[in-house]
């Protein structure tokens, strides 16, 4: 059986699955909630002019059985024009396979007040079918957000991926549509699965150790391209790497497979 992991991963495995409820609620540990407003104070002695990531945490944890990925992330908006553009998300879920936790879903405005999304304002689009695979969205909205104001998701989702009938395939990239400041990834694997990658990528910096990878990237810059579509080599992509790298190894990718 094989795994792909991709920069920001790619992933494999296989096989019919029990309904599991969808969608449940936590919060965030005080420690947690620390880390989000230094990132927001700090971000407020940069000048910025258009919608930027100021923080990304991605913490992925791997075993036979399941991928459990815990995403923390904190956009600003300057105007309202971003805030009309991206002052929105969504979750795309396996309904048979999937569960997410969610920790928060918030706005902090200028004057550092938190607002947090009601419960009752999520909709969940999940198709009516039997099918495990079926996919459901997760839909929401920031919560009363204004200019100069900051928006903060955290997230868990666990991936069943012991009973898929087909592969499984996950890709983040180093580089998106808008500016990152900040950026860490952090993905643990069980013993018995072993792991090869690479990392070619100028903007993240990544040190293995006993069972896991540790990425950081600062200040990265939006992917700028003159098409519409984005192609993973632009956005920097961690993929399954090639039987021999090249020297010419894409400048901003990082590549992963584990088996």
């Amino acid at each position: 059986m094989k795994y792909l992991c991709s920069l920001l991963l790619l992933f494999t495995h296989c096989c019919l699955a029990q309904q599991t409820p969808l969608l449940a609620w936590s919060s965030l540990a005080d420690s947690e909630w620390s880390e989000i407003r230094s990132a927001v104070e700090q971000s407020k002695w940069v000048e910025h002019s258009e919608f930027t990531e100021i923080l990304a945490s991605v913490n992925i944890a791997i075993s036979k059985k399941q991928v459990s990925e815990k995403i923390t992330k904190v956009f600003y908006f300057p105007d309202s024009e971003s805030i009309k553009n991206n002052g929105f998300g969504s979750l795309l879920l396996s309904s048979g396979l999937d569960t997410v936790k969610i920790f928060a879903i918030a706005s902090i405005g200028k004057d550092g007040r938190e607002r947090y999304l009601a419960r009752d304002k999520i909709l969940v689009n999940s198709p009516n079918s039997a099918d495990s695979l079926a996919l459901s969205t997760l839909l929401f909205t920031y919560p009363e957000l204004e200019a100069g104001s900051f928006a903060v998701i955290s997230y868990l989702i666990t991936r069943n991926i012991e009973h898929r009938e087909a592969d499984w395939s996950k890709e983040l990239y180093a580089q998106t549509d808008y500016p990152r400041e900040n950026f860490s990834l952090r993905i643990q694997w069980q013993a018995n699965i072993n792991i090869q990658w690479r990392n070619p990528s100028r903007y993240v910096e990544c040190q293995e150790s006993s069972h896991t990878i540790a990425c950081v990237g600062k200040n990265i810059p939006k992917a700028v391209s003159e098409d519409i579509y984005y192609s993973p080599e632009q956005m920097g992509a961690i993929q399954r790497p090639a039987a021999e790298p090249s020297e010419h190894a894409r400048p901003s990718s990082t590549d992963m497979a584990y088996n």
